[in-house]
């Protein structure tokens, strides 16, 4: 017995390896990739093949996969056997052209579906008899007397075909079942054993008795659902004005066509999706192509802004929509409205234009003072500032928007100018709020730890044994001694566990952050200058929001920090926890350790407050402000919460702690 455990054991420890992708496939440095990844992830190996990510290849798809040959059934895939028919299975290896995304698999109006399937036939071995008695069966020879099988694909329950690959026609949501219904019939010959007297001498004979039949038959099937996507594709491009050499128009589209934009010397592309293949039906490693949604936009000689577009030359203007599977061209249309000439249009008071004016005027006044000082020693920098000013310039500054158009530019060059050295500070800020600290640097001292530890069990269970020993007829002892053993034994599995229960809480702890962070205004914490109050207010108070900024993005930092380094201290938590002397230490450290843990829920939930403020109109002119009082708000909901833990469950209560070891062990 102990060998063959020892060569199933061989066996489990040799099956990934086995089972692993075969790297020699490629060479150089694919080949190191693909090593390294066949130990961390093998899906990511596909990508090593399939290398178009920014368009569906579902020819390259199919080449490869129609290469693969199918001999035994996959891995996920069950097999069946009976009294004759043995190890038999069907299995719909690949759907093409499909794609997976959202979890679903979409496929255009035609598809090729393949199935492989096989099976064994065993016929039982023939059976004979020395024991020479009348009327026992003495000999029994099997064979197979006749073998069938009937194989079928269905589309919605309607029969398509019966060859392995299969071209159907899909026009609603579909679930394509194969069926392969076998069967054979063994025939057996029987002999008997017949007794009859010749010249007075008895004799004993192995003679034909019978022939029976035995047929059998086993039904298997497979399906997969399917979802239609269908040619509806909404996109369009109309050429909506013309002034002078300038062409304006817009775009529109619906979510899921991506789009390509050509006309004169300018472009537009606006691709909704990224495209990357993983491994199915594993050991054969089929491609499958999977949909992420990744927007990305290129644009060439154009400027675009809120689905308008403005060019220099808009002509041959055509417009390409593809989904998944389908793809359509057709020029753009014109809605061209007459503009009204200067002298028509009405004047209306803007304070806020008027503000921004005046502070132009301001800036050139200082730029004109300063080119006058300090020419020569700062040359440079003001030659660049008037190089890069009259490209702030919005391309569609005309003769009818001009004194509105180069003081927005300018506002806008300069919240850009305050925002760009924000922008990595915030991204900082962001992914120190949401994401899970990374612990595995620190599993080798955790294991100290816990090997430490592990020294005491054995003193615990002593003393529990020692309790149950001496409790004599004491009811009190008896159950203290019962409460030791059941907390020792929970706090073994816990502390042996503790590194996987505590990365486990801190993915809980991330995920519930993001996904209440992914509801919240992405700009939220970005300066606007969108009325006249924001801008005043942008000017008195961007040093203080970048301090208090900065100051928040250093508390995250350490509380990062303590977080990756609390996986030391949890199974010590622990350990205090279940020893009643010690149990204010362990709930001050799992206090501390949770608080810093889910303190982030509570901040994402602030700033998400925060930022529905600004919905409300009266809060609209003190975004800076509100921001200011939010990120406040985030610093000194750790100060509270870890004040009241340090109070309620600190080292004060370790007064009452001891008089209760003072009764442990008078009661010992």
């Amino acid at each position: 017995m102990k060998p063959f455990i020892a060569i199933a054991l061989g066996i489990i420890l040799l099956l990934p390896s086995v089972m692993a992708y075969n790297c020699n496939l490629f060479t150089g440095i694919n080949k190191d990739n693909c090593i390294a990844l066949n130990d961390t992830n093998e899906d990511m190996i596909a990508n090593l093949i399939y290398t178009n990510h920014t368009y569906p290849d579902f020819n390259s798809i199919e080449s490869y996969n129609s290469r693969i040959q199918i001999t035994n059934a996959p891995i996920d895939t069950s097999t069946y056997s009976r009294n004759y028919i043995k190890n038999a299975w069907i299995s719909i290896i690949d759907v093409n052209p499909s794609i997976i995304y959202e979890n679903n698999t979409f496929v255009p109006s035609i598809i090729n579906v393949r199935t492989e399937y096989d099976y064994n036939i065993q016929i039982p071995p023939d059976y004979s008899s020395n024991k020479k008695q009348a009327g026992q069966t003495c000999k029994i020879y099997y064979s197979k007397n006749s073998e069938s099988q009937t194989f079928k694909i269905y589309s919605n329950e309607l029969y398509q075909g019966n060859t392995k690959k299969l071209d159907i026609e899909v026009t609603n949501d579909t679930t394509i079942k194969s069926t392969l219904d076998i069967t054979v019939t063994v025939k057996a010959d029987y002999y008997e054993w017949i007794s009859y007297y010749d010249n007075g001498y008895l004799v004993t004979e192995c003679d034909y008795d019978k022939t029976e039949y035995y047929p059998e038959i086993l039904s298997i099937q497979d399906t997969q659902n399917l979802k239609y996507d269908n040619q509806n594709m909404t996109f369009d491009a109309v050429i909506t004005g013309i002034y002078h050499n300038t062409t304006r128009g817009e775009l529109s589209k619906d979510q899921t066509t991506s789009i390509s934009l050509h006309l004169g010397n300018s472009s537009y592309s606006e691709n909704e999706f990224e495209y990357y293949a993983t491994f199915k039906k594993s050991p054969y490693y089929l491609l499958q192509l999977e949909a992420v949604k990744n927007k990305k936009i290129e644009i060439n000689n154009m400027y675009y802004s809120n689905n308008t577009f403005y060019v220099s030359d808009a002509s041959n203007c055509e417009i390409t929509g593809y989904n998944f599977f389908y793809q359509t061209t057709k020029t753009c249309s014109e809605n061209i409205t007459q503009e009204q000439p200067i002298a028509a249009l009405g004047i209306t008071p803007n304070l806020t234009l008027l503000f921004m004016i005046a502070v132009l005027i301001f800036i050139l006044y200082m730029m004109y003072k300063g080119v006058k000082h300090y020419w020569t020693r700062y040359a440079f920098i003001i030659i660049l500032a008037i190089v890069v000013i009259p490209n702030v310039s919005a391309a569609d500054c005309g003769l009818t928007n001009l004194a509105s158009c180069i003081p927005q530019a300018i506002f806008d060059f300069l919240t850009n100018l305050i925002n760009a050295p924000l922008q990595p500070l915030l991204e900082l800020f962001k992914n120190l709020l949401s994401n899970a600290p990374n612990i595995d640097m620190f599993i080798n001292i955790w294991a100290i730890i816990v090997y430490c530890i592990s020294i005491f069990y054995s003193f615990l269970l002593i003393y529990s044994g020692f309790q149950f020993l001496f409790a004599g007829h004491s009811v009190v002892r008896r159950e203290m001694a019962k409460e030791w053993l059941k907390n020792t034994v929970l706090m073994i599995v816990l502390i042996q566990g503790s590194f996987y229960l505590y990365q486990l809480i801190l993915d809980i702890g991330s995920i519930t952050t993001t996904a209440i962070l992914s509801i919240t205004d992405p700009t939220f914490f970005q300066l606007t200058a969108d009325n006249i109050t924001n801008v005043g207010l942008d000017f008195i108070f961007t040093l203080v929001y970048v301090l208090v900024l900065v100051a928040t993005v250093l508390y995250l930092t350490i509380r990062y920090l303590a977080v990756c380094i609390g996986v030391i201290f949890f199974p010590i938590g622990l350990f205090c926890y279940f020893i009643p002397p010690l149990k204010s230490y362990g709930k001050l450290i799992l206090n501390l350790l949770g608080m810093m843990i889910f303190v982030t829920v509570l901040d994402a939930v602030v700033i998400l407050a925060c930022s529905k403020f600004l919905d409300i109109a009266m809060f609209q002119n003190f975004k800076i402000l509100i921001m200011i009082a939010c990120l406040l708000i985030v610093d000194l909901i750790t100060l509270i919460l870890a004040w009241h833990i340090i109070t309620k469950t600190g080292i004060d209560s370790s007064a009452g702690q001891m008089t209760e070891a003072i009764k442990y062990i008078a009661m010992t």
